[in-house]
């Protein structure tokens, strides 16, 4: 009688959560003023300020609460990403330039508790998080631009417990 054993290990892996969906999140297209005054680079294997925006479906207020960046392959982040990331409704758009009307900044007593960058992944845990749901929120966030533009140019955001779709990318000049 033939006897019966596994020939390969058995493996178990746990699926990521499924989030609910944010009602907006994008990459907001800069004026040639604004891309000199936040030193907006899209040529490969330079640092480079990307100005992204997102709109919630349900309303925040948290004591606590983390925004993830996830940024394509390739790019990344300072482990210490709290110097490049500008919240300030002065700075966003660059100094001296006002919100587009289409947009808010983040509130200004909302603080920054913490910027944890890990190659193309930044953490930022946000103190005392009052953010209105349906408002589009714009911040600007520093990255390192890969060297080649990656295959998969999407990134995405996470903002208290809510997930935005793929977001599309610049391509390189």
């Amino acid at each position: 009688t033939p006897i019966a054993e596994d020939l390969d290990l058995r493996i178990a892996a746990s699926a990521p959560e499924l989030l609910p969906e944010m009602a907006l999140a994008g990459m907001c297209d800069t004026t040639v003023s604004q891309r000199l005054l936040t030193s907006r680079n899209d040529q490969p294997g330079e640092v480079n300020n990307v100005i992204l925006f997102f709109a919630l479906s349900s309303p925040l207020v948290a004591e606590l609460a983390e925004l993830r960046i996830v940024a394509p392959d390739g790019f990344t982040f300072q482990e210490d990403c709290r110097p490049g990331l500008v919240l300030a409704e002065s700075s966003v758009f660059g100094a001296g330039q006002l919100f587009p009307d289409t947009f808010r900044p983040l509130p200004s007593d909302m603080a920054v508790v913490d910027c944890y960058g890990d190659r193309e992944i930044a953490l930022v845990k946000l103190a005392l998080a009052m953010i209105a749901e349906g408002v589009k929120f714009a911040f600007r966030v520093r990255v390192i631009n890969p060297s080649a533009m990656p295959s998969f140019n999407k990134w995405s955001l996470t903002v208290a417990r809510e997930a935005s779709e793929l977001i599309d990318s610049f391509s390189f000049w």
